[in-house]
């Protein structure tokens, strides 16, 4: 007699509740900018990239605040 063969599955890759709410890749700038303005107008939180200010100054400011209260940055800077 001889085994049937019954073909299985695919296997489903593994998943997670969050994989509705949380984004592949990165995300594009006008997303970045609209999510920044979004989050500044509702809780008053600001996201500023300082390559976007014209004040090497201000740059810095942004810098040295962020540094002082998240710590320095993985790539050095």
């Amino acid at each position: 007699m001889t085994a049937s063969r019954h073909t299985l599955p695919r296997p489903l890759p593994p998943t997670s509740p969050l994989g509705r709410v949380v984004r592949s890749g990165p995300a594009a700038p006008e997303d970045v900018d609209r999510l920044a303005r979004a989050a500044w107008r509702a809780r008053g939180v600001a996201l500023i990239d300082p390559a976007r200010l014209a004040d090497p100054w201000e740059a810095q400011v942004i810098r040295n605040v962020a540094t002082r209260l998240f710590g320095r940055r993985e790539d050095g800077q």
